[in-house]
């Protein structure tokens, strides 16, 4: 059997918009743009989005920490 998921890596909207310092519109607009992959960096529930913290670490921290290098 393969490997097992790890669900406490997943985070809701309202913790991502906390997390990252970004409004809900503005998460909203990357996941439209492909910035943020749906199916890979997060799924949507009923109206509900949910992200993988990993991804979001690497879209708003990582590559942000780059950009000012």
């Amino acid at each position: 059997m393969g490997k097992e998921f790890d669900w406490s890596q997943l985070i809701s909207m309202s913790q991502a918009e906390e997390l990252y310092g970004r409004e809900k519109s503005t998460i909203k607009r990357a996941i439209s743009n492909g910035t943020i992959i749906e199916g890979k960096d997060c799924n949507k529930f009923g109206r509900d989005w949910v992200f993988y913290k990993p991804s979001m670490d690497r879209i708003y921290l990582e590559e942000r920490r780059n950009l000012k290098k």
